[in-house]
Formats: C-alpha cells, sequence, structure tokens
C-alpha cells in the first residue's frame, strides 16, 4: 500500500537501507509501537530484489538482483502440505535434509 511504498522510499532516501516490502511493514510496526526515547529492532528476512519492480518503483531506480538469488528465483517452487503442528513440521525438515 502507500504507506509501505513511502516507507521503503523514506528509509532508502534517508539512509540508504533498501526495504523489501515486508521489512517495511516491519519498520513501520515498530515505528508506530515505540515509546519516546524508546530503542527498537526489527528484522527483514527478503531482499528487495524478490519484489524488484515494487521496490524499483518506490525507489526510482533500478535495483540489481544477486547472482545466487537469481537462481534460486528460477528454480521451481516445491511445497509441501503439512497438518498444523509443529512435530509433523520438525519432522518434514529432518526428512527433506
Amino acid at each position: 500500500d502507500e504507506e509501505i511504498q513511502s516507507a521503503i522510499k523514506g528509509v532508502y532516501k534517508g539512509s540508504s537501507y533498501l526495504l523489501d516490502p515486508h521489512g517495511a511493514c516491519a519498520y513501520l510496526a515498530l515505528k508506530k509501537g515505540r515509546k519516546a526515547g524508546e530503542a527498537g529492532i526489527f528484522l527483514a528476512t527478503a531482499h528487495p530484489a524478490k519484489f524488484k519492480e515494487t521496490v524499483e518503483s518506490c525507489i526510482a531506480k533500478e535495483i540489481e538482483i544477486p547472482k545466487g538469488l537469481g537462481a534460486f528465483m528460477k528454480q521451481k517452487k516445491q511445497s509441501y502440505p503439512l497438518p498444523r503442528n509443529f512435530a509433523a513440521f520438525k519432522k518434514a525438515l529432518i526428512n527433506l535434509s
């Protein structure tokens, strides 16, 4: 949405740090939730190039896709249906390794 796009643009302009849309959402939640004088931290786990078109439109600049991410994005997507419990999730992860 417009607020997330504005956050991506503003953070990039102010610090040259490039947020992805999910990271921008976390940044905004932290910014809104902090009390005066309180420090905070937010985590972003996606590379902005995963949302290349969206991020580029926010900063009006082309971004480069790292080689590793580009190769990953070309692979076939895989998903596995799992029941909603941790034991099944853990078992699936162990069996995939």
